[in-house]
């Protein structure tokens, strides 16, 4: 997961091959843990000015040594696909798996004392917005210009929804 460069930021560097001048990328939020991508649509084109990104992938990548027994724990929930929580002595480990359109996740916390000691995750989110330029008629969620597909959002969620089964 370490090495994985999110889609979203792969995709854009490369120069999409429409609309990327209607969008932006602010910055890339990158810790020595964890790397978010984000692009938004401009204001000028009816971006919003909230919080919210139009398109997002996020890899998270923390780890320090747990007990054995903790890690065969965690390895064991992480090979179910679904949502799950233990305890095992100060630990506690929290298995996040959600498919959903919007927003995907595919994580596994440990915490120790309530502090990480091992965060593995994967999201990516979208909240997709109609682009507003009274000089081109574009759409950009169906069709050729499909933006999911120019972005890779849809195979990111390949990769997110599988990096814990290689």
């Amino acid at each position: 997961m370490k090495n994985y460069t999110p889609l979203l930021k792969e995709r854009w560097d490369k120069g999409w091959p429409a609309f990327q001048e209607y969008y932006e990328k602010p910055i890339d939020w990158q810790t020595d843990a964890s790397l978010t991508v984000e692009i938004k649509l401009k204001r000028k084109y009816g971006g919003r000015s909230s919080r919210f990104a139009d398109l997002r992938e996020v890899i998270e990548c923390y780890y320090t040594p747990v007990p054995e027994e903790v890690a065969c724990m965690a390895l064991k929930m992480l090979s179910k696909e679904k949502e799950d929580f233990t305890e095992i002595g100060d630990y506690t480990i929290h298995r996040k798996f959600q498919v959903d359109y919007q927003d995907n996740v595919n994580e596994l916390d440990i915490s120790f004392k309530n502090e990480y000691a091992i965060l593995i995750s994967w999201r990516n989110a979208e909240n997709v917005q109609n682009i507003i330029d009274a000089d081109k008629d574009m759409d950009t969620i169906f069709g050729e210009h499909n933006i999911f597909v120019i972005s890779g959002y849809y195979e990111a969620r390949n990769f997110g929804f599988n990096w814990h089964k290689e």
